[in-house]
Formats: C-alpha cells, sequence, structure tokens
C-alpha cells in the first residue's frame, strides 16, 4: 500500500560496487542504468536449467511463490514423513541470522548466529520481549 504519490517508499536493492541489482527494474550497473530487466534475468534462469530442476523449483509449472508454499504444504501433510523444504527450525536458524545483525549494532561487537538462537544475546530483543511478553 503506498500513502503517497511517486515511487513506492518498499524497494529491494541489492548493492555491490559496479551494480546493484533492483527486484523490480532488474540489474542496474554503475554510469548505465539498467542493463538487464527482471524479464531477461528470469527469462535466462528457466532456460538454463534443466527439466529435472524445473521440475523441483516449480512443481506443476507454479511460478508464483505463495502457490508454489500451499502446494509443499498441501503435499508434506499428504506424505508419510510430513518433510517441507524449510521447516520452522530452519527459520528460526534463518532469523537469527537477521537478529544477529541487530544485536551486533546495537552492543557494538560481533554477535553469532548461535548466540541469538540460544538467547544468550538479547541486548536489542530483550526489550521487545519484554513488552510482549514473549519468553
Amino acid at each position: 500500500m503506498i500513502s503517497a504519490p511517486g515511487e513506492p517508499v518498499f524497494k529491494r536493492v541489492i548493492y555491490g560496487t559496479e551494480a546493484a541489482l533492483d527486484f523490480e527494474k532488474g540489474i542496474c550497473e554503475r554510469g548505465k542504468g539498467v542493463t538487464t530487466t527482471i524479464g531477461d534475468l528470469k527469462a535466462g534462469f528457466l532456460q538454463s536449467l534443466s527439466s529435472e530442476e524445473r521440475g523441483r523449483y516449480f512443481p506443476l509449472g507454479l511460478t508464483d511463490d505463495i502457490a508454489q508454499e500451499v502446494f509443499e504444504f498441501v503435499t508434506a501433510c499428504g506424505e508419510r514423513d510430513g518433510k517441507v523444504e524449510v521447516d520452522g527450525w530452519e527459520g528460526y536458524r534463518s532469523q537469527a541470522v537477521c537478529m544477529a545483525v541487530y544485536e551486533s549494532a546495537h552492543l557494538g561487537r560481533a554477535v553469532t548466529r548461535r548466540e541469538v538462537e540460544s538467547l544468550e544475546v538479547e541486548a536489542y530483543q530483550g526489550e521487545l520481549n519484554q513488552r510482549w511478553s514473549i519468553s
């Protein structure tokens, strides 16, 4: 949702020294603007996949990420082992990486993922946990 006219406030961009990847526009090289569009990047990626990889990454030809997640969940519910590619613990570990960045900035020192996972370090997150009664 945009509350003001103009460019969207939410942008996903990865910056490098010579170019940036704008998830809406494509690759923007220094001084050249957009040199490869997102459409071209997607097409090149799809062409690079074997049929096996295409089937694994895009089951039933699904390209929408939410549809893929629902498909994976429904499939896992119907199978005996119930395994999904990314389970709750993997999500927890991934979030711990992000929180380690905040904790590191807050403390002014390197913080490891394991310190966050074990709740050994909660200098940044602790106040939020207390506010919302999360233990």
